[in-house]
């Protein structure tokens, strides 16, 4: 299989490679392309001139891996791979099945004898810092619209953007003309990760509540969600529904959007939206596609995209008339708004008021799937979303 894009994370890698008392850290959704990009990373390091004998891969969802079940042999099979006298490069793909596992890892990178890489499908935070270990983490999301034209070869970019809100990124998605295939493995991808990486992890709750939670969030794209919200809509307790997005959030398949408050510049916690990090499995768990250009979606494309391309991201609130996005970049703040058609009087109107043109000099802009030929409202940027979906 060939290897698309991933350009932005195979560079934080190689900036980070030989730090030895770093763990590398990297996170996504069962299916995203983790052990593609470790796998490609171990190519360069190998290229680049490191001994075979210096580079170990260990899989634990395969034969060998699989026979190592706790924190105890971990340790025996890194000190019968790991040198002491010579750098190592060590991959641990899938870590998340061995329990215990990052007392471990913690222990190897303070030694500074290995350049530690791991990957999970399943992580519900991030070991803390220490003054010896620092713990980075790399999320990784199924492809972008631009690795999806890219892998798929597209030329037509309006059918490919328009397949892509439809089927998503998933790099094992093998693309075919029937949609009932198509869908049929979307729906296998998702069942997957919901059994392998929710229900498995100390999950005592009932699969059909999360299923309800599910479908809520998916009906509830682009709407800031709250404990309680959910609770009441779904007659479950509110500490039951906050358990269920941790599983779910920790598997990878949804991502917490967190509020910021324009007019305080206060960073809310407890409440926010809670988005997809492939879009399409929403599409097949609804069983429609009706929906695909609603603007819900089209922001969720938008808000794990910013998330790929690194900046720290907030959201906003709809019914407070608040912009979608609250982007922090290295010269300070950018509000984002994402629109449908601007040719409807309506919904300029609407950016134009959320993004509160009048109340402070920071960046505006409106990403829309159709300008209707602007490039300015005022003050206010107008791209095509598609076309800056393109962008490097």
């Amino acid at each position: 299989m060939t290897f698309v894009g991933r350009k932005r994370t195979l560079e934080t890698l190689r900036l980070l490679q030989d730090k030895r008392y770093t763990v590398k850290v990297v996170t996504g959704m069962r299916g995203c392309g983790k052990t593609a990009l470790l796998r490609k990373h171990y190519e360069t390091l190998m290229d680049g001139g490191a001994d075979i004998q210096d580079l170990h891969y260990l899989c634990f969802e395969e034969t060998d891996g699989k026979k190592i079940k706790g924190a105890k042999a971990l340790d025996e099979w890194i000190r019968d791979h790991v040198s002491k006298e010579r750098t190592t490069h060590l991959f641990l793909d899938e870590i998340q099945h061995v329990e215990g596992w990052e007392p471990v890892v913690h222990r190897l990178a303070a030694k500074g004898c290995c350049d530690v890489y791991v990957a999970s499908s399943y992580l519900a935070s991030i070991p803390e810092n220490d003054d010896t270990v620092r713990w980075t983490e790399i999320p990784l999301f199924p492809f972008s619209f631009k690795e999806f034209v890219e892998y798929y070869g597209r030329d037509d970019v309006q059918t490919a953007f328009s397949d892509y809100l439809v089927f998503g990124g998933m790099p094992t998605m093998v693309m075919t003309d029937r949609y009932d295939v198509n869908s049929d493995y979307l729906k296998s991808r998702f069942y997957i990760v919901l059994m392998e990486d929710v229900l498995s992890h100390h999950f005592t709750g009932s699969i059909y509540r999360s299923m309800d939670l599910m479908r809520y969030i998916f009906e509830n794209l682009g709407v800031n969600i709250s404990d309680i919200m959910a609770s009441r809509s779904l007659d479950i307790s509110s500490n039951t529904v906050s358990r269920y997005l941790d599983e779910l959030c920790a598997s990878g398949l949804l991502v917490h959007g967190r509020r910021y408050e324009m007019l305080g510049s206060l960073r809310l916690e407890s409440i926010g939206k809670y988005y997809i990090a492939d879009h399409a499995i929403r599409n097949v768990f609804l069983d429609s596609t009706d929906l695909i250009f609603t603007k819900g979606l089209l922001e969720n494309v938008v808000y794990i995209e910013l998330l790929r391309r690194g900046y720290p991201v907030s959201v906003g609130d709809w019914k407070l008339m608040e912009a979608d996005f609250t982007i922090s970049t290295g010269s300070g703040k950018m509000y984002l708004e994402v629109a449908t058609n601007l040719s409807i009087p309506k919904v300029r109107q609407r950016c134009l008021t959320k993004l509160r043109v009048n109340v402070s000099p920071v960046p505006r802009m409106i990403l829309a799937l159709n300008t209707a030929g602007y490039s300015y409202l005022g003050k206010v940027e107008v791209k095509d979303l598609m076309e800056w979906l393109l962008e490097e």
